[in-house]
């Protein structure tokens, strides 16, 4: 009687036949082989030491014990309560931290995580030390924790990156609050937020009046812009770019090539003639017309370029 590889037991050797003499060998055949099967059992009292992996047929395992050895099966219940990674007290001080999370563990490895109530506020470069393993540095984003970026009002969250423990994005809010007021990020103590963002100070108060790029809108006022500097043109081709404003100037000390503008947009470029103003042939515009451009030195110009659906257009205004 042997299992037949699927846990069944199967039955060696004849029947044995009522009324009939048992032979001493099937008996003690049939005796060991029981032995042999129950001696493959797993025993309920925990004697038995399993050779094998355990095939749970799509069943599970109830009414578990919490693990408290590193080699223990892990509960549904441990996992929800992350007991084996949070430590609700921390023995250490100020910048040197100390935790025992239990189980213990043995020795620092990589991705390794824990929370814990800090006893005390960090003030500078902290360390922590795990289960008396030995103290490790305590980062943020690879650099040494600076001013209080550990506090006693939050949960500190770290993970073991193979050499020091980096700390997750540990943000603090305001110890105070005010109604309408909001927490301001403050990068000298730290990952903290401190009280006090003034509304129309720390960020811009709302404003109907604000004028956005894709809401269509009536202007009620006028405005002044910066005429930006586009230099002096000796060679090459110059194509003006609107982002650095719709209102230029340049001067011609040299002849060079004018194109229209890269994207759609009016712009104004007021032309001033230098000592050796050179002519300036165009290029890519759809039509150049107006007044023709002088090489006299001393002369000024109004250049107007339009270009809108592919088309581009130059106006040329002489100023003397």
């Amino acid at each position: 009687m042997a299992r037949n590889g699927s846990g069944t037991m199967v039955k060696t050797g004849d029947d044995f036949v009522f009324d009939t003499v048992i032979s001493e060998t099937a008996m003690n055949s049939m005796i060991n082989d029981m032995i042999n099967a129950l001696t493959q059992s797993v025993s309920k009292d925990g004697q038995t030491t399993l050779t094998g992996n355990i095939n749970a047929g799509s069943k599970k395992l109830t009414a578990m014990a919490v693990g408290t050895a590193l080699t223990d099966s892990l509960t549904l219940g441990q996992a929800q309560n992350a007991s084996m990674n949070y430590v609700a007290s921390d023995t250490g001080g100020s910048n040197a931290a100390v935790i025992a999370p239990a189980p213990a563990i043995t020795s620092y490895v990589a991705g390794q995580v824990f929370h814990f109530k800090a006893a005390a506020n960090s003030s500078g470069a902290t360390t922590l030390n795990v289960s008396g393993l030995g103290t490790k540095a305590v980062q943020v984003a690879g650099a040494a924790i600076s001013g209080s970026a550990i506090s006693t009002a939050g949960i500190t969250s770290v993970v073991y990156d193979g050499t020091q423990f980096q700390l997750f994005a540990n943000v603090v809010g305001p110890s105070t609050s005010t109604n309408n007021s909001l927490a301001k990020y403050d990068g000298t103590t730290g990952k903290l937020l401190k009280d006090g963002a003034v509304i129309g100070t720390d960020v811009a108060a709302f404003n109907a009046d604000t004028l956005f790029a894709d809401v269509a809108d009536n202007l009620t006022a006028g405005f002044s812009t910066t005429v930006y500097d586009a230099g002096t043109k000796t060679s090459g081709t110059f194509t003006p770019d609107q982002d650095n404003g719709n209102i230029q100037k340049a001067v011609n000390n040299g002849a060079h090539t004018l194109a229209p503008t890269t994207d759609d947009c009016a712009v104004i470029i007021q032309y001033t003639n230098a000592a050796s103003a050179g002519t300036i042939t165009t290029s890519g515009f759809t039509l150049v017309d107006g007044d023709d451009i002088s090489t006299t030195n001393g002369d000024d110009f109004f250049f107007y370029l339009t270009k809108a659906n592919g088309f581009s257009l130059l106006t040329v205004k002489a100023l003397q």
